[in-house]
């Protein structure tokens, strides 16, 4: 089974090279959204099974490059009611489109 969870890895880490985060899927309209950041706790369990510190060292500069998506994309700030200052950051999981999703049109239109 190690050999699946390497090869399901490569596969998204593919995807965050090609775009910078892994996509809801593999289609285009898919793009202007993100699965949840568990790329990084994926290649951490695998390094904990695996012991494989080289295929981490592989895939770093893709768990980086996501990393940033979320913290350019996806950051939040939640501020002291009162005071309005930061107290800390927080990742907001959503998609960036303001019209029905292709796949699912005549539901979003009803809603």
């Amino acid at each position: 089974m190690y050999d699946t969870a390497k090869g399901t890895i490569l596969n998204l880490i593919y995807m965050v090279e090609n775009h910078g985060f892994v996509p809801n899927g593999v289609r285009v309209y898919y793009l202007s959204r993100s699965q949840p950041p568990l790329l990084t706790p994926m290649v951490y369990e695998y390094f904990l099974a695996t012991g494989d510190v080289d295929f981490v060292q592989q895939v770093l500069p893709a768990l980086e490059k996501e990393q940033t998506f979320w913290n350019l994309n996806r950051a939040r700030s939640f501020l002291d009611p009162e005071t309005k200052e930061e107290l800390f950051q927080y990742y907001q999981y959503r998609a960036a489109m303001k019209f029905p999703r292709p796949e699912s049109y005549r539901e979003d239109r009803k809603g």
